[in-house]
């Protein structure tokens, strides 16, 4: 407030400028901002008792109420020591008489300061989005608020904003996050608004709730809902509960243990749900169908997770502003409405339900969904067929073991699980897949022939067939192709997955996983496979096609062929025996590679890392390219490396680890040797 510009200060000053409000240091050309975070447990609870017993740990007897004191606060130092001086002398019983009230209110003094920051919003609209995250949305995701708040009026991508600089919330991770005593500062100037809970904007209090809905005293002032089951034994709701609240936007009855079982009924004569919501979010729903009157054509997102509906509606209702529909786990469910009028809907969740045979042949209008999981839809028998969903990149159906037929619903797939299956072929048209990146195909017991032409997939990069114990056949190649690499780095250059320019012949390094698949033919595989790929597969030997090989964990001596430096790059294919018969799970190989001339003169060195990943103890090989381009660092040595040499070193990265290396070796392609 006294200094007008930063020139008024001498070369050499320091100053600090300490606020809460972003804005005011980019107004005044401050680049060099941090953003001071929230103690940790350890230090709150250390401020906290300096505060309460004017030392740095509580007395005997106090640790666990000091520690629910500091959860209260949400480590904020404010909290910390506002309450710290409230309980400084006070004795145990004292202290226990009064966390119900902590618990369940604000401080005077922490009310008074934190709602300073809240008057000097100075919108209505950023008030009202800060009300909304605080009794509705802390903790969901950036992109589900501004969807939702989308046509209220409220300028919510200004308003999140405008908090965000006022240190009111922050945006972790694409997720809105408030401190809880904020939050409760929120809840308490609604519950202000009136005396009446079905008067106020929103309901958050779990014993206000089951009586606005018991007893049917909502009243059009309501806008949103949301009742965490967890806290309530039972709920009982009027046949009308929901007719007086006609401007009901969110209605969010959830739980964090939402698969568990709940036996709650609705009445009989239960039939209306506002048609204005937008958000209609409802755990264990225990109706068989929505209400036949309502009319969701303003819905945004519906969520349903374990309900025991039958199905949701007949008949094609307008859903034009519908974009995420989640049901998972309603075992029940038979069937899943007409969704051509769905045109907007982008994450479609039917996991776990097992009564579903199909999907509709309305999804093919479905151009803008992006995720499809339908895992463990124990009854799905077919997909519709001869579609292409432009926007369809993730489809989930693990664990359909009815489903013979391989998908055909979108070219523009880049994660596609198919685990534990009935599929019987991986089909030739999958070299249509453009962007297919994963290919998750563990436990399908009936798999028989995979094809997969690299030259064609040029994205993939990890394919999983374990413990497909039929599979016997495979094709890799449709015609040979020279590889297309990057010569300014050993490792392997992945291009956006989302890009599709990709230069001709161009592959990607492959992860490829057959463990357990014992009609499989390793060697024919390694012998198709053109493109770089790392490949893990049980076996306690290294396999006599490699023409390098040891038991021990290194390779000396080893005769270079000839380079030529036309070639893009110099490769070989390497093998380690693995002993993993204990775990862990994942690890790392190191190899160091040692390049030496025929007069016995170290020339390079370099050390290379790869990483694997199994579900399964047991012996495993694991075989993998290594390249080296012909840059213009390299080329310049390959006449000193003619009749040279080089000697190889594998090793466990973790010299913790309780892996064993039993073995390795190398191959040169045919083209080298």
């Amino acid at each position: 407030a006294i200094a007008g510009q930063t020139q008024w200060f001498g070369n050499g000053s320091r100053i600090i400028v300490v606020t809460k409000n972003k804005h005011l240091l980019r107004a005044h050309g401050i680049q060099n901002i941090y953003e001071v975070c929230l103690p940790s447990y350890d230090l709150a609870l250390e401020m906290f008792c300096r505060s309460a017993f004017r030392k740095n740990s509580p007395p005997n007897g106090f640790f666990e109420l000091a520690s629910q004191v500091v959860s209260c606060a949400g480590n904020l130092p404010l909290g910390l020591n506002v309450l710290g001086a409230s309980l400084r002398g006070q004795d145990k019983e004292y202290w226990m008489d009064m966390l119900p009230r902590i618990r369940n209110g604000l401080e005077g003094k922490i009310e008074k300061t934190l709602r300073v920051g809240y008057e000097e919003l100075n919108s209505k609209k950023d008030e009202a989005i800060f009300r909304h995250v605080a009794c509705l949305f802390n903790g969901e995701k950036v992109d589900d608020i501004k969807m939702l708040l989308a046509d209220s009026n409220l300028d919510v991508n200004i308003g999140l904003k405008n908090l965000v600089d006022k240190s009111l919330i922050h945006q972790r991770h694409h997720t809105v996050e408030m401190h809880s005593l904020l939050q409760e500062l929120g809840k308490e100037i609604v519950r202000a608004q009136s005396d009446e809970p079905g008067e106020r904007e929103f309901l958050m209090d779990s014993k206000d709730i089951c009586d606005v809905l018991g007893d049917n005293t909502g009243t059009k002032k309501v806008l949103g809902i949301a009742l965490n089951l967890d806290e309530i034994d039972e709920l009982d709701i009027h046949e009308s509960a929901f007719k007086a609240m006609k401007n009901l936007l969110f209605l969010k009855i959830s739980s964090k243990e939402w698969y568990m079982k709940r036996d709650w009924y609705l009445p009989d004569r239960f039939d209306y749900f506002p048609p204005k919501l937008r958000l209609l979010s409802w755990d264990n729903y225990p109706g068989t169908l929505l209400p036949t009157n309502f009319r969701p054509k303003n819905l945004v997102k519906i969520q349903m997770r374990e309900s025991k509906l039958e199905k949701l509606w007949d008949g094609a209702l307008s859903l034009t502003t519908l974009k995420n529909m989640d049901l998972r786990g309603s075992k029940s469910l038979k069937e899943i409405p007409d969704l051509s009028k769905a045109t907007s809907l982008e994450n479609l969740n039917l996991s776990h339900c097992s009564s579903l045979v199909e999907l509709p042949s309305s999804i093919q209008y479905l151009n803008k969904l992006k995720e499809l999981d339908m895992s463990f839809c124990d009854s799905l028998e077919t997909l519709p067929a001869g579609i292409n969903l432009k926007s369809l990149h993730n489809v989930n159906l693990d664990g359909c073991f009815l489903l013979r037929s391989f998908p055909d619903i979108s070219t523009n797939i880049s994660e596609l699980s198919l685990n534990k299956t009935g599929i019987e072929e991986v089909p030739w048209w999958i070299e249509n897949f453009s962007r297919l990146g994963r290919l998750y195909m563990s436990g399908c017991k009936n798999l028989l022939n995979v094809s997969l032409n690299m030259t064609k997939l040029k994205h993939l990069h990890e394919a999983e067939f374990s413990e497909c114990g039929a599979l016997t056949e495979s094709s890799w190649n449709d015609t040979s192709s020279e590889v297309a690499m990057s010569t300014d780095d050993i490792q392997p250059k992945f291009l956006d997955e989302d890009s599709c320019s990709h230069p001709d012949g161009y592959f990607s390094m492959v992860n490829l996983s057959f463990i357990d698949c014992f009609n499989f033919d390793p060697e024919a595989l390694i012998n198709q496979q053109s493109s770089f790929m790392e490949l893990i597969l049980l076996g306690e030997q290294v396999p006599s096609y490699f023409t390098h090989r040891t038991t021990g964990t290194s390779l000396t001596n080893i005769s270079l062929p000839q380079i030529s430096p036309s070639q893009p790059v110099f490769s070989f294919r390497c093998c380690a025996v693995v002993d993993g018969a204990t775990g862990p799970l994942s690890f790392e190989i190191e190899n160091c590679f040692r390049f030496i001339d025929r007069l016995g003169n170290l020339l390079e060195s370099v050390d290379l890392v790869r990483s694997f990943s199994t579900e399964k103890l047991g012996c495993y090989l694991v075989i993998y390219d290594c390249y080296f381009p012909l840059n213009e660092e390299i080329t310049p040595l390959l006449d000193q490396l003619k009749c040279g040499h080089m000697d190889i070193e594998f090793r466990i990265v973790r010299e913790d680890s309780q892996l064993q290396l039993k073995g390795c070796g190398i191959q040169f392609p045919d083209r080298q040797r």
